[in-house]
């Protein structure tokens, strides 16, 4: 099996790196209305603390197949 150490690394390029979760989210709060809503969640493979905007959930109506359609 092929190693993802490197769609690990990919992951976090690009973003800051807190070492605790009050870390970040003193960065949050002294980030302004830059970081409104934001929240910090753990990452795995750099085992640190990232800022991040929630996830949107679209709420979609249900798939039209053939087989509903007259």
């Amino acid at each position: 099996m092929a190693s993802k150490r490197h769609v690990r690394r990919r992951e976090c390029a690009g973003k800051v790196r807190h070492a605790s979760k009050e870390a970040a989210m003193t960065a949050i709060r002294r980030g302004g209305p830059r970081f409104e809503g934001c929240h910090a969640y753990y990452c795995g493979p750099c085992r640190g603390w990232h800022i991040g905007h929630p996830k949107r959930f679209l709420s979609r109506s249900p798939a039209k197949h053939r087989w509903d359609r007259a």
